[in-house]
């Protein structure tokens, strides 16, 4: 082959790779450019997802009142009660249904100071570690904060909770 074609070749290639890498950096520049800016849409906002703002543990085991990130996990003690408080935003044009995921069972739940009786197919699963169960809490959230509290009783090995908004 001619180095002519040889060179062009190369240059071809060369303009392939700038133009691909161009198109995959641009969309990474723009959400590190506006991810701090008052009107950045997240993934939350485009599916009409309520904001856990903040989650709060005190364990009977140690008393305290520690900031943590959902889902949570850590090795327990048998017998012991993890208790949640999270904090939560909500909309009413946003879903209010959750997806729950006890380590090992819930013991309790009260929204906004209402104890809540589990509906029969979360109460199945009240103690289902693996899948969980969903609840629809709208009866109980209003517009603005609230406070969702769960007590989770731990049979043995790792405790914890998992509490996601999910799409009606």
């Amino acid at each position: 082959m001619p180095s002519e074609v040889l060179n062009e070749k190369k240059s071809t290639n060369l303009q392939r790779w700038w133009v691909a890498f161009i198109m995959a950096i641009i969309p990474v520049l723009l959400v590190v450019a506006l991810r701090d800016h008052p009107t950045y849409i997240s993934s939350t906002n485009i599916l009409n997802l309520p904001k856990i703002n903040e989650v709060f543990l005190s364990r009977d085991s140690i008393h305290m009142n520690e900031r943590v990130e959902l889902p949570y996990s850590v090795n327990g003690f048998p017998g012991e009660t993890l208790n949640f408080h999270i904090v939560l935003t909500y909309m009413p044009a946003e879903s209010s249904v959750f997806w729950v995921i006890p380590d090992d069972c819930v013991d309790n739940l009260v929204v906004n100071a209402t104890k809540i009786e589990l509906p029969e197919a979360a109460v199945e699963h009240r103690c289902d570690w693996q899948q969980g169960f969903r609840i629809d809490l709208q009866p109980y959230l209003h517009e603005g904060k609230n406070d969702i509290d769960f007590a989770i009783y731990n049979k043995k090995g790792k405790t914890g909770l998992t509490f996601e908004p999910i799409l009606k």
